[in-house]
Parts: structure tokens; sequence; C-alpha cells
């Protein structure tokens, strides 16, 4: 398994302010959205991660990038034949939040859950993440889902990474540190996100 460390804490505050005025500049959607997933995952040393999108009603969180070191990935390429995975529901049947799946469980709180391992835990069902290493021959552990917000709070999407990686390339749990990192990098990417939003709406 590829090592990937978390980047140091003051290198990362430079490299958050140079991040925000990059995003600031980048005009293209999709692109602005590869760098977000892109950069949490080199913040945080992560494995892997995605990124979902809030759809035009607030109903779902659709998937809307992926990368995966182990499995060869990255935020611009797509998995060989494509990766098509299901919209979450932001809420059930009866109108009930969702607090099932660890995403929308993120989304609908709008507040960011660190999971040591998915497979210990109780509460969510993860089955999104166990159909995906089934089909990929994966092993999903650790988890941190972080929601995408405006400058009004409002929901944009979520930000899941997988498997935090110590120097050794040893899979271990995220921390609180790459939690606060992640916020950071969101924050600002939820602001330049809104305002381009705002801007092609006018």
């Amino acid at each position: 398994m590829p090592a990937t460390a978390a980047v140091p804490v003051v290198e990362s505050m430079q490299h958050l302010s140079e991040l925000g005025r990059a995003l600031a500049r980048e005009r293209d959607r999709h692109r602005l959205l590869e760098i977000i997933l892109a950069e949490a995952v080199r913040l945080t040393g992560a494995d892997g991660g995605a990124l979902y999108r809030i759809d035009e009603r607030g109903d779902a969180l659709s998937f809307e990038i992926v990368c995966n070191a182990t499995l060869g990935w990255s935020a611009t390429t797509t998995p060989p034949g494509g990766l098509h995975l299901p919209a979450i529901p932001m809420r059930d049947a009866n109108g009930t939040p969702n607090h099932a799946a660890a995403v929308a469980h993120a989304a609908n709180t709008r507040r960011s859950i660190r999971i040591a391992d998915v497979r210990a835990v109780t509460g969510f069902d993860f089955v999104s993440a166990k159909r995906f290493d089934a089909q990929f021959g994966y092993r999903t552990r650790s988890m941190l889902a972080v929601p995408m917000l405006d400058h009004d709070d409002g929901l944009i999407g979520v930000v899941q990474l997988v498997n935090a990686l110590d120097p050794a390339g040893t899979i271990t749990e995220f921390t609180e540190r790459h939690e606060r990192l992640c916020e950071s990098m969101t924050g600002l990417a939820g602001v330049v996100l809104s305002n381009q939003l705002l801007i092609e709406n006018l």
C-alpha cells in the first residue's frame, strides 16, 4: 500500500492560504471539485476519498468524483469501466432525516464525523462502502466525512475520506487535526463554489 503522510502543521497552514487563492482563480466547476478532493486527501494523508454534491431539490447527495491511491485512481481519472454509485437520500420515505448513512448524517447535522473502523461501529449501515469494497477488492476501515457549506451554512456537498495512512503506509485513524484541516479547506471551497453558482444563476 502506498504511504502518503499528512502534511505538517506549518506547511498545511501555508498551503491552505495558497489553495484559497488557487480556488478563487479557477473557473471550471468540475476542475474545482477535483482540486477540492485531491487537496483534502493530500492534507490528511488519506488513501482515497469521494466528493458528493447535494442535488437541486436538496433530496439526495449525488456522487461526483473519486480518487484512491491503492486502486490507482486520481481525482482527474475515471476508474476503468466508470464508477456509478447510487445517490444517498437525505431523508427516508417518511421524511425523517437519514442518519444511517455516515455521509448523509454529516450533511443533515452539518457536522463532521470520524470513524476508526467502519466494520466495528454501530449506528451506521455503510451499505455503499461494503458494496464498493466487494466490487473492487478494497478494505475501507477509517473514515472522515466533512460537510461542505456556503457562507450562509447552506449545504453544498460532503467530502468523504477513507483510510488515513501513517508514514509507513499502515491504515490508521483520522485525527482531530485531520478533521480541522479538512473543515478549513472545505470552508474555503464552499465559499468559492457558492459564489460561482450565484454568478452562473445571474
